[in-house]
């Protein structure tokens, strides 16, 4: 009876005013929706956010969170769902690190330390894609999740596989380069989930049109001719250094 209570009171609250709870992707979060939340305020001045770093499927159903925004396959069942946005991935890394210890060719890859925020399974299918499996790998890292790979990389700690969409503002800002114009399909996607119940609550759609037109301006962006900016990345079919720049 509490969460019907719960639920109710959250369908009946006024549109544009009250409280949201939303599960992020950690990487999305920090990378993409934290850098946009003056955008929302602007917007929404008197709804106030609660951020929940996390990808576990268990918030989808938990009363106390309104919306996800997770990595997945899209298989969660008995909910609303709707493809937010795929990905691109290819190998980043700190100007400084490449500076030092240039990356002319893949196979230059074997003097980096590999950071990943998997198993190990992204690495593969990016190398593949480089007919590079044969590569030696020697020192390796695996972090908690692609922002801390990212965040590592950052730091100068290694080479990181990039996403097309949490990485472009570090490569815009000259934080990190991408080495390769060569980029493979992620496994997943990124989807906007929630509880059937909630997807008709009024706060809930305006957060969900929020984002989805916050996702257009970014392409809109991205296909503008202007100076600097960063392309859209492709699967490529052959393989081409770039050097050590970042994307323009």
């Amino acid at each position: 009876f509490e969460g019907i209570a719960a639920a109710t009171q959250r369908m009946t609250r006024p549109a544009s005013a009250g409280t949201l709870s939303v599960s992020c992707v950690p990487a999305l979060l920090l990378l993409w929706m934290t850098p946009r939340l003056g955008s929302f305020t602007a917007q929404y001045p008197d709804i106030q956010l609660t951020l929940i770093p996390s990808n576990d499927p268990k918030d989808i159903r938990a009363g106390d969170i309104d919306v996800c925004v997770h990595y997945g396959d899209g298989g969660w069942s008995d909910c609303w769902i709707r493809k937010w946005s795929g990905l691109e991935l290819f190998p980043v890394v700190s100007p400084t690190v490449i500076n030092n210890r240039p990356i002319r060719s893949v196979r230059d890859l074997a003097d980096h330390v590999f950071l990943h925020g998997d198993d190990g399974r992204e690495w593969h299918t990016w190398l593949a894609a480089a007919d590079a499996l044969d590569l030696e790998r020697g020192r390796r890292h695996r972090l908690g999740d692609a922002r801390m790979a990212t965040e590592a990389a950052v730091h100068g700690h290694g080479v990181a596989l990039g996403d097309s969409v949490t990485a472009r503002a570090l490569l815009a800002r000259g934080m990190l380069v991408a080495p390769f114009t060569l980029s493979v399909p992620a496994v997943d996607d990124f989807y906007v989930v929630c509880r059937n119940e909630m997807r008709s609550a009024p706060i809930v759609q305006l957060f969900i049109d929020w984002l989805f037109a916050e996702k257009e301006q970014d392409e809109a962006r991205a296909d503008a001719p202007v100076a600097g900016r960063v392309p859209s990345r492709r699967k490529r079919p052959a393989l081409k250094v770039i050097g050590a720049r970042a994307l323009s």
